[in-house]
């Protein structure tokens, strides 16, 4: 019998900022899960140290986590010896066979690849009735807008520069590819906290994110979404 989502994940992840970054999604994730219980099979596409490719097998999943980051492929396999973890350069296609998971999961990745073939390869490698569940950020929050272009001006070094990321508008069109059961906004204020000298008013951003997600005007400027679409 599988665990809850929720409950291994705050059993398992103790960093603050990824805390803070998914908190707002556990829910709407664990639940959808325990309503799937037949979901046996993992990707975490983009697992990168594998903290949450962690929470999927504590909760009773088979995983593989990939992601192109060599180092952290080796950090991942040493901390969790238990999950299968794969080096892989994605470009358009992903190395497993047709109907190969009944869930891909990946947070933060999509912003650095072209979404229609990914969502095709998903298509191909999903079993039939298997979901993605993404956590992405989204395009058009003022704040990470301000952060992108000063970290470009700035040549910071990123593994990879962010170049895609999805609006609202491009999410609903993701109805070409799944049946979304899940489109939900969050952190307006919130990317405030990853700024030093604004951690201090981590409570008042959260109080006032979750104010601001009561108005339809700003979920077209929020951070992040969770989107969970069936095959």
């Amino acid at each position: 019998m599988k665990s809850s989502f929720k409950e291994k994940f705050y059993e398992h992840i103790d960093d603050e900022h990824k805390l803070y970054y998914i908190t707002p999604f556990i829910d709407e994730i664990s639940d959808f899960l325990n309503k799937n219980k037949d979901y046996y099979s993992v990707l975490d596409f983009g697992c990168g140290f594998g903290e949450l490719s962690d929470v999927f097998f504590q909760t009773g999943f088979e995983v593989i986590g990939m992601d192109s980051d060599s180092d952290r492929i080796k950090e991942a396999q040493t901390k969790y010896p238990g999950i299968n973890f794969l080096n892989y350069s994605y470009t358009d296609s992903l190395p497993f066979d047709n109907g190969s998971f009944d869930v891909i999961f990946s947070s933060s990745v999509l912003q650095y690849i072209d979404h229609d073939i990914f969502f095709e390869e998903c298509l191909r490698v999903l079993k039939k009735g298997g979901c993605v569940i993404f956590l992405e950020n989204l395009k058009n929050n003022p704040i990470t807008r301000i952060g992108r272009a000063y970290l470009k001006l700035k040549k910071y070094d990123y593994q990879s520069y962010p170049w895609n990321h999805l609006t609202l508008k491009e999410i609903e069109g993701m109805k070409r590819f799944f049946n979304l059961i899940t489109v939900r906004t969050y952190h307006i204020f919130g990317p405030l906290f990853y700024i030093s000298r604004f951690r201090f008013l981590k409570s008042v951003l959260q109080k006032t994110d979750k104010i601001l997600m009561n108005f339809n005007f700003t979920k077209h400027i929020s951070w992040l979404a969770l989107i969970i679409g069936k095959k």
